[in-house]
C-alpha cells in the first residue's frame, strides 16, 4: 500500500505517453495510460521520494518558449483527481477526521 500519491505535470506536450518516471500519464483527453503496476517502486519521479509511492502524470506544459502554452486540460485533471481517489480508496484511505469534530 503506497504511502503517498504524487501528481506531477511531464513538461511535454498532450501525446506525449513513454516513461519510467510514472505509473500513470494522462493524455490531453482524459486518457489513462497506466504504464506500470502501482505496486512498485519507480526510480526517479520525486526526488529522495520514490520508494512506497505512486507517481501520476499529466503530459503538459511543454510548450515552448512558455509552458502555459500547453496547461492541463480539465478532462486531464478530472482524470487524474478520478485515479488518485481511486488508488486511495483501493488502499483503505479514508477521509481524516478534523479535531473539532472529535
Amino acid at each position: 500500500m503506497p504511502a503517498t500519491i504524487y501528481l506531477h505535470w511531464a513538461a511535454t506536450p498532450y501525446s506525449w505517453v513513454r516513461s519510467v518516471l510514472y505509473h500513470t500519464i494522462i493524455g490531453g483527453d482524459g486518457t489513462l495510460h497506466r504504464l506500470h503496476a502501482y505496486s512498485i517502486d519507480l526510480p526517479a519521479h520525486t526526488w529522495r521520494r520514490n520508494g512506497n509511492a505512486v507517481a501520476l502524470s499529466c503530459a503538459c506544459m511543454g510548450g515552448r518558449p512558455d509552458p502555459w502554452t500547453l496547461p492541463p486540460t480539465e478532462v486531464q485533471l478530472d482524470a487524474m483527481c478520478r485515479e488518485a481517489a481511486e488508488i486511495a480508496r483501493s488502499c483503505g484511505w479514508r477521509e481524516a477526521e478534523s479535531p473539532s469534530s472529535a
